[in-house]
C-alpha cells in the first residue's frame, strides 16, 4: 500500500498531527521507490498493484501507469475519473 509505504520511509505517521504536514505523496524518493519496485516486477515478470491513498488521485494515477504500472486499487467511487484519465492516456498513444 502506498499510504504504508509513505509512511515507513519517511517515518510519518499521517494520522499524527506533530507530523502530519510532512506525508508529501509528491516526494521525489516516494516517486523513485515506487519505480525500483515496478521495475524490479518487470524483471522477475510479476506483476505489480497499488492500493492506497496514492493512486487516488488521477494525475498519480497517471504518473503510476506511465511508470509501467497496470494494477490499481482504489475506492469503487473514485474508478470512473481514474478510468478516463487512463483511457485517454491509452487512447493517445
Amino acid at each position: 500500500g502506498s499510504n504504508n509505504l509513505l509512511q515507513y520511509l519517511f517515518a510519518i505517521d499521517r494520522n499524527n498531527e506533530l507530523v502530519a504536514k510532512e506525508y508529501d505523496m509528491n516526494h521525489p524518493i516516494l516517486w523513485n521507490a515506487m519505480q525500483i519496485v515496478i521495475d524490479a516486477g518487470k524483471k522477475v515478470e510479476r506483476p505489480i498493484s497499488i492500493c492506497g491513498e496514492l493512486a487516488s488521485y488521477p494525475e498519480n494515477a497517471q504518473r503510476l501507469f506511465d511508470n509501467g504500472l497496470r494494477v490499481l486499487s482504489v475506492s469503487p467511487h473514485l474508478t470512473a475519473p481514474i478510468r478516463k484519465v487512463l483511457n485517454q492516456s491509452i487512447s493517445a498513444h
